[in-house]
């Protein structure tokens, strides 16, 4: 008797284990449009947002444009408060558009780096692909998106307002940073700055 209640606990601990290791990995049972499925959505686009913000104070260090990092900077801390709804996110997407457009009048006039402006650089187009796949989790999401059980439509409420934006603003959002990819990549080709590997099919 001993070792069956010994057997059964064994077993019980192992399932218990296995489902919390499972919950870990991104997008392992975000099905339907539950409370947290809603909320997995806002915090991935958040997430991709981020690595985006690093990716372009990275270059702004590359290019010395120092107003700009500063600026980034304060953005993404902005994002890491937590204090996360729809106006952040837009301000946050209008920052990145003034920054990445002071950084393609930069890039366009092929400037040479120093040692550390191609770290920099190098630096980051890691994030800046990391925000690319991030954003395609996110579109693929997205599409996968379900309405809500009559049970879950209490919870599910609360965040529809900010899933129908993800979904609504991600693939403009992703399509602008597959297109600025492309220059991206460019630049790094034609000064010999290591790409990361796969790089090219995120575009």
């Amino acid at each position: 008797m001993k070792k069956l209640i010994a057997a059964l606990t064994i077993s019980a601990l192992s399932f218990t284990f296995c489902t919390v290791a499972l919950a870990q990995i991104p997008g392992f049972n975000r099905g339907g449009s539950s409370p947290s499925a809603s909320t997995d959505l806002m915090e991935s686009f958040i997430e991709s947002n981020k690595h985006n913000l690093e990716a372009l104070i990275h270059f702004a260090t590359a290019f010395d444009l120092k107003d700009q990092v500063e600026l980034l900077k304060a953005e993404k801390l902005a994002l890491e408060s937590g204090l996360i709804d729809q106006t952040t996110i837009e301000k946050t997407r209008l920052s990145t558009k003034d920054a990445r457009d002071a950084f393609e009048t930069r890039i366009a006039d092929q400037p040479e780096l120093t040692a550390e402006g191609r770290e920099s650089y190098q630096k980051g187009l890691v994030s800046y692909f990391l925000a690319i796949a991030t954003a395609r989790d996110v579109v693929s999401a997205g599409s996968n998106f379900e309405r809500p059980s009559l049970s879950n439509l209490l919870g599910a409420a609360k965040n529809a307002k900010s899933s129908a934006y993800v979904i609504r603003e991600v693939p403009g959002y992703l399509k602008g940073l597959q297109s600025g990819a492309a220059m991206l990549l460019t630049y790094a080709k034609s000064n010999n700055i290591e790409v990361p590997d796969n790089a090219t099919s995120l575009l």
